[in-house]
Formats: structure tokens, sequence, C-alpha cells
């Protein structure tokens, strides 16, 4: 099974939801990874790199860590504490660029079609021990 595979699988199981496989072979239909029945508004797309994630050495595991960017802030957590309230404390780190942000706005660009659609991106790392969440603050707060 390859790594992009695995790590769908793990954040479909994680998020108590199942991978799309609508699209078959077909890589030319384009649609987000990961759907949980009960909240459907959520378009979760999970990406693999061999190469590390920046946004990944700035999260403490138990912390939500808010990216303050030029034009959008961005929550980022350990998908362990994927549905704990949310009651984890609160770091900030100012950058001004963030390759996963871009990869975020893509996702909510491709796949958040309705009103209220709310794009998720779950990143991980080759050999890295667990996967990272990013989020709009706004999307997470409501």
């Amino acid at each position: 099974m390859t790594a992009w595979k695995a790590l769908e699988r793990t954040v479909a199981k994680k998020v108590g939801g199942k991978r799309k496989i609508d699209r078959g072979s077909n890589f030319m239909i384009s649609d987000f990874d990961v759907e949980i029945p009960d909240r459907p508004h959520l378009k979760i797309d999970a990406k693999y790199s061999s190469k590390p994630w920046a946004h990944h050495k700035l999260i403490e595991k138990g912390s939500l860590t808010v990216f303050d960017l030029p034009d959008e802030r961005y929550v980022g957590f350990w998908l362990d504490n994927w549905d704990n309230d949310w009651v984890l404390p609160y770091r900030y780190a100012r950058k001004e660029k963030l390759r996963a942000a871009t990869l975020l706005e893509e996702v909510a660009r491709k796949y958040c079609k309705q009103p209220g659609d709310v794009p998720v991106l779950v990143t991980k790392t080759k050999g890295q021990r667990g996967e990272v969440v990013l989020m709009r603050e706004v999307d997470l707060l409501g």
C-alpha cells in the first residue's frame, strides 16, 4: 500500500469517517480524500510528503497553534486531538508564508462549493509519528 493511501485510511479512522474512493482509478476526477457522514461540510484532504512540513515543528502536541498570516489566521493541531472539544491551550506563531496554508486554500477552492463547507488539510511527513491538521481559525471557532 502506498504511503498516501495509508495516510488517508489513518485519517478516516481517527476522525470517524471513510476514505472517498468514488473516482476509482480515474485520477482526472478531483475530489477530497476523507468524508465524515455526520459532518458532510468538512472537506478533508490528506497530503503526504517525504520533505518536512515547516508548520509541523511549530505545533506542540496537546495545543492549538495559531498561524497569523497576512490574509488569514490558521489553526494547526495534531490529529490525535481531533474532537476533544477544542479545550487546548493556544500558542501563536507569526509567519509570513506557510506552504500548507496555500494547499488548504486550494482545498477550499476545489472542494468547498456550498455555503458552510469547511476545508481541512491533514499533513504527514515520511517517518513522522502522528499527523497534523490545519484549518482556518474562523472555521474552527465558528
